[in-house]
């Protein structure tokens, strides 16, 4: 099987890890490829740019041209595996069929919930972002090295706020995601706990069952993309809210207060690791 995915060519862990820690840990190689092209669509918030790729739609004459194209025209199987949406607005309510789409897993239950609207029936498949994998890549955990890690998204770490927690908190290490994947992962395992503006961060942290917290530097679409909808879908594969603590206005949690918030059960980590790790297309 050839495994081709478009993912965005930028320094960022997230996305990066769809070819760094895909290849090694299914022993394949992963083609980087125009969305048009791409048969798998993984780690990330591609969900909605993936079914429309796929969709018959039910208006508009350009989009009549391209369902009469596809219907014409045998595809390849477009596998969706662990992704999900980016945005609570619904714009793929016109979409009325999808063409050789094979659902293998989703981020969470909130992006299972739009899919099953769209394809009119349940979908029997685990939830889970495939970036809780990251801890079978690496092999060897490091040892603890800092009390907390501090993780802005790659668009919000110019913020002055993350300089002045750094100096707040003692034994902290601010973790740039442009830094080689692997690397990056590794740091965020050497914390005892994590701050987070990153989705990536916060579910790293998960694999390796660190206590964290969901902070918001900005507002949402001010600097990162999506309006938060990400973040509520990946908590929803736990049946939790996002709850995220807005660093601007709100009093910073005391180390303490991190792990005391976390309720992840690492028993339904694993669950879901081993659930994802099951699926994926082979």
């Amino acid at each position: 099987m050839e495994y081709r995915i478009c993912f965005p060519q930028i320094p960022n862990m997230g996305d990066l890890l769809n070819k760094d820690m895909l290849e090694p840990l299914f022993h394949i190689k992963i083609q980087r490829v125009e969305r048009h092209d791409s048969n798998i669509s993984a780690i990330g918030s591609s969900l909605l740019p993936a079914l429309r790729s796929r969709a018959l739609y039910s208006i508009n004459l350009k989009k009549r041209i391209k369902q009469g194209v596809i219907k014409t025209f045998n595809i390849d199987p477009l596998y969706i595996w662990g992704t999900g949406f980016m945005n609570y607005k619904t714009q793929e309510d016109n979409i009325i069929q999808l063409r050789n789409t094979k659902f293998l897993s989703l981020r969470g239950n909130l992006s299972k919930c739009r899919v099953e609207r769209v394809i009119g029936k349940k979908l029997n498949i685990p939830t889970g972002d495939g970036g809780l994998l990251v801890d079978r890549w690496i092999g060897k955990i490091p040892p603890k090295k800092y009390r907390i890690g501090i993780i802005p998204h790659y668009k919000e770490k110019e913020s002055p706020i993350v300089s002045e927690m750094r100096n707040k908190y003692s034994d902290s290490v601010i973790i740039d995601l442009g830094k080689k994947p692997i690397d990056v992962v590794k740091e965020i395992a050497s914390c005892e706990t994590i701050l987070s503006s990153s989705l990536h961060g916060l579910i790293v942290a998960d694999s390796f069952h660190i206590p964290n917290k969901h902070i918001l530097l900005y507002p949402y679409g001010e600097r990162m993309l999506g309006d938060g909808f990400k973040f509520a879908d990946y908590y929803s594969s736990y049946g939790l809210k996002d709850n995220p603590l807005d660093v601007n206005t709100t009093n910073w949690p005391t180390i303490q207060s991190i792990i005391e918030d976390y309720c992840i059960e690492p028993s339904v980590v694993e669950k879901k690791k081993d659930e994802i790790f099951s699926v994926f297309p082979r």
